[in-house]
């Protein structure tokens, strides 16, 4: 409850600041049509699956329309899932540890979100982190005490996953039911009374794992270069990982008594798996049956099935290059290990490894040290500590992305150990393999936001391999320098807190002999209730104007036309769309779209249309959308403009 309560008060603090024109427009103003009355897929264009849509358009029958009541809604989802993080934290880490994840999970955003605190925003990925936390506890529970009702809970909540993010659905299921081929593996015991269909299930484990290796190969094909290699290496241990687990279920042990109980655990486990499937295609079946029979099985076939993979390729982001301070954690990780590895053969002693990593992280202080006096004392002198704190907020942000494989293939080693020797599995795994597929979620755009949307869970067993890494480094060393190992995590989870925060601060407090709240400029109408301070005061105050130029040459009810991602003018100005697109990105739907929409315009006969210079949804030198572009010059004059928007006017055909 602790850690649900501070949670929730920090994003609750700034959860009103700024403003993600594009997204949030979107997310908010398709809510509005849902609680309008309208229909995903059949009255407007989305590649997500609807439950989202249906949240939101509750809680706007219930509090009114309104950009803040979302982002109250994604603070509540992100404090739960800190909630449940420890909650699940707890089984695998001591009580003084288990509340890392939490911590990291609340302080981790994208350094360039500057003052924004990405939690709060409404992504469908929000109610699909909650969900996906929830499961880990479910799957921790289970691997203790196997029951079918928690079997059927996990199923229900991979559906639920499933109506909210269909790729996250599915992810969540491969998790899941590794999680059950696991559990049922470790705790085979001698076979009970033979059953007819015991070799039905018996088989269906070695299906699922085939069917998880197919759509691997499908999901990865196509990616080339070096920027698509290093992302399969990325994603490798998840593969690897069922390939070790069929590998291992198919063998033939010469113990005919191990034979039979192996055969009576595939058994139990195909029963798990069937009766977890059924759980969670049984509420799925019932929304898809629904949105076929209203919107059209090929309609909403080719929005969930084939738009959305081409929208996700649109946005393809190359893997980042590795920095200073990647670099060097890789050197101290190389340093330990290749010391431990001596260690175990004999050719140095147990303290060689602690010997390692002190001497490799002394020589990499003093090149940070002295790479600091020599880049960063000039901002500092200057008084400019936010261009120093973004600096090395980014480095940070870039480490986290090299320390996910070195996490994946530790526990992946560990995994292979346990199928060859054998003994109590140790739960660690369990959440290991929630992790592996959550980072699906990132996939395949590997920018800082995304792969933090991708980690969550994977911080829980990452603490858990620092905290056993740690324990090592302190038993082996001198008690002299033991006691510098507590010191230095303590001094790193500072530092990352103040780099995280400071931005943050910064974004609402100006220093006039005190601190005092910076002037903040607010969202006009009803339906806004966020507000801006420094950087975003220009764009509030242009989209302020540009909302109110519309109302005042417009009708309540009037449809208007807004591109490339304006949905927020439809939802600020109530002024609908008249169209089913309300989205416009790197030319996704050109051709077949840009008809439908003209066709929408014509048939309203819109007035007015209203254009954003947005370079990364539309560079001007791409030339994408070239039909609707071209119809828009011929019927529309620009007689206004604010900034960068710009707005246009019906003429004459």
């Amino acid at each position: 409850m602790l850690v649900l309560l501070a949670a929730l008060s920090y994003f609750a603090l700034f959860h009103r600041y700024g403003f993600f024109v594009q997204d949030e427009g979107v997310l908010a103003y398709q809510a509005l049509r849902v609680s309008q009355g309208q229909l995903p897929y059949a009255d407007f264009q989305t590649a997500y699956t609807p439950a989202s849509y249906y949240l939101h358009a509750l809680l706007f029958d219930l509090f009114g329309p309104s950009l803040a009541t979302l982002r109250l809604a994604g603070a509540v989802a992100s404090a739960l899932t800190a909630a449940l993080l420890f909650l699940a934290a707890a089984h695998v880490l001591p009580r003084p540890y288990a509340w890392l994840p939490s911590l990291l999970y609340v302080l981790l955003e994208d350094q360039e979100s500057r003052g924004f605190v990405v939690h709060t925003i409404p992504y469908p990925a929000r109610y699909v982190e909650l969900l996906w936390a929830a499961s880990l506890c479910v799957t921790l529970a289970y691997a203790r005490r196997p029951q079918r009702r928690l079997v059927i809970a996990l199923g229900l909540g991979a559906g639920a996953a499933a109506a909210f993010k269909h790729t996250a659905g599915v992810y969540q299921a491969w998790a899941v039911g590794l999680c059950l081929v696991l559990s049922g593996w470790a705790q085979r015991t001698a076979p009970t009374s033979s059953r007819p269909a015991a070799r039905l299930f018996a088989a269906v484990p070695i299906v699922f794992l085939v069917a998880i290796l197919a759509a691997l190969t499908a999901l990865f094909r196509g990616l080339g270069g070096i920027g698509g290699l290093a992302l399969v290496l990325w994603y490798l241990p998840l593969p690897a990982a069922v390939l070790l687990l069929l590998r291992h279920l198919l063998s033939r042990p010469a113990d005919p008594g191990e034979t039979a109980r192996r055969r009576a655990a595939l058994a139990a486990i195909g029963t798990d798996l069937c009766w977890f499937a059924g759980a969670t295609l049984l509420p799925t079946a019932l929304w898809v049956a629904y949105f076929a029979v209203e919107a059209g099985p090929r309609l909403l076939a080719q929005r969930l099935l084939f738009d959305a993979p081409l929208v996700v390729r649109s946005y393809v982001i190359d893997f980042p290059p590795p920095g200073g301070l990647a670099i060097g954690c890789g050197l101290l990780v190389a340093a330990g290990f290749g010391a431990r590895a001596l260690a175990r053969r004999g050719r140095a002693s147990p303290q060689a490894p602690a010997r390692a990593v002190f001497w490799t992280g002394a020589a990499l202080a003093v090149a940070a040290l002295t790479w600091a006096v020599l880049f960063l004392s000039p901002p500092l002198a200057a008084g400019d500590c936010e261009v120093v704190a973004m600096h090395l907020g980014r480095k940070a942000d870039n480490l986290i992305i090299y320390l996910v494989p070195v996490l994946a293939y530790t526990v992946l080693a560990r995994l292979r150990a346990w199928l060859a020797r054998g003994g109590p599995l140790d739960p660690t795994v369990f959440s290991w393999v929630h992790g592996i597929c959550a980072l699906l979620l990132a996939f395949p755009r590997l920018d800082v936001a995304h792969v933090y949307q991708g980690i969550v869970i994977l911080l829980v067993p990452g603490t858990v391999i620092a905290w056993r890494g740690l324990a090592t480094l302190r038993a082996a060393a001198a008690p002299a320098r033991a006691r510098w190992v507590p010191a230095t995590v303590v001094g790193a989870l500072a530092l990352v807190a103040v780099l995280k925060l400071l931005p943050r601060v910064n974004a609402q407090l100006a220093w006039h002999d005190g601190p005092v709240l910076k002037p903040r400029t607010a969202l006009a109408g009803p339906r806004g209730g966020l507000y801006a301070t420094e950087e975003q005061e220009s764009l509030f105050e242009a989209l302020n104007h540009t909302v109110a130029s519309v109302t005042a040459h417009t009708r309540p009810g009037t449809p208007i036309f807004a591109y490339p991602a304006l949905a927020a003018l439809y939802f600020l100005a109530d002024r609908p769309n008249p169209g089913p697109f309300d989205y416009f990105h790197h030319g996704f739907g050109e051709g077949r779209d840009e008809v439908a929409v003209i066709t929408a315009l014509e048939a309203s006969r819109a007035p007015l249309v209203v254009i954003i210079s947005d370079h990364p949804f539309d560079p001007e030198e791409k030339d994408y959308f070239p039909i609707l572009k071209d119809y828009l010059r011929r019927h529309f004059v620009q007689s206004d403009s604010f900034r960068s928007f710009r707005i246009l006017e019906r003429v004459a055909p």
